[in-house]
């Protein structure tokens, strides 16, 4: 989710990294 928002960089994208990849996918 690094990829997506700076806020989702900041998390490291710990949570929101999971709804990332439901995004791309």
């Amino acid at each position: 989710g690094s990829s997506h928002l700076p806020m989702d960089m900041t998390n490291c994208g710990i949570t929101n990294e999971s709804n990332s990849q439901l995004r791309e996918a």
